[in-house]
């Protein structure tokens, strides 16, 4: 683990992410999941990504600094877990069945759990579900996506789509398939990455 020492006047830092839970899983899956959070965990503990972050990120009400959204995140602490211990826990489900859009997971601001459609952890590189993880985890955080913001163009900045594109370009993330036509009935098969 690297030590993080952060230019905002906030104590270094360590954060550890982990797979809490994982329920409704395959083993391709489940070595997916590993390996993608093992992806989060060795980029955020980097400087340049936490520079990154504060370079782009825009505050939002609730946590109205930078500051205190890094210090939150970097604590560990979300809606449902506040205790601050510096471990990211990941609680993941996933699903077989479409529901349309192009929405393919979802995070509950109730139990903190990561909801992903099966064909999308398949069919996607580790990148991108790592990516995936980080955005949904920044919900649980209590960060959403404020719909006046999409009628302004401006939903990539909400604190879950930075966090999320941060970590997709320092990975190099190639271009994540939201949906496919074979999901429609739940039947997909793993891509080759």
């Amino acid at each position: 683990m690297v030590m993080i020492v952060s230019s905002l006047n906030v104590s270094a830092q360590t954060v550890i992410v982990k797979l809490k839970t994982v329920t409704n899983y395959d083993v391709i899956c489940l070595q997916k999941l590993n390996r993608a959070v093992a992806l989060v965990d060795s980029v955020v503990q980097l400087p340049e990504f936490e520079r990154r972050i504060r370079k782009k990120i825009t505050v939002q009400k609730k946590f109205r600094s930078k500051k205190k959204i890094l210090a939150r995140f970097y604590s560990g602490a979300n809606v449902v877990d506040p205790e601050k211990d510096g471990t990211i826990d990941l609680i993941v489900s996933t699903y077989n069945k479409y529901e349309g859009g192009l929405s393919f997971g979802r995070t509950s601001e109730r139990t903190g759990k990561i909801t992903t459609h099966k064909c999308f952890i398949l069919n996607n590189d580790v990148r991108c579900l790592a990516k995936h993880l980080l955005h949904e985890y920044v919900h649980s955080m209590g960060y959403k996506h404020f719909r006046i913001m999409k009628g302004f163009g401006l939903f990539h900045k909400t604190v879950p789509y930075v966090f999320g594109t941060v970590l997709g370009d320092m990975l190099d993330c190639p271009t994540c398939l939201a949906q496919e036509v074979d999901w429609v009935d739940g039947g997909c098969e793993p891509a080759e990455n």
